[in-house]
């Protein structure tokens, strides 16, 4: 099983500049309110599933 340690995301919903979040295991996510939380979450979750193949990727 891989496991992710860092993600880098740029021009994603509130992340217009790129940023570069370090992953520990386990991962915490603790932030303001808007800082970009659940955005950060969602691009795991979209990995996962164009990784299983299920979504199709458009890069």
């Amino acid at each position: 099983m891989r496991s992710l340690h860092y993600l880098e995301i740029e021009n994603f919903k509130c992340f217009e500049d790129k940023q570069r979040i370090e992953l520990e295991h386990p991962a915490v996510m603790i932030g303001l309110n808007n800082c970009g939380k659940t955005s950060a979450l969602g691009i795991c979750v979209w990995l996962a599933a164009v990784s299983l193949c299920c979504v199709p990727c458009y890069l």
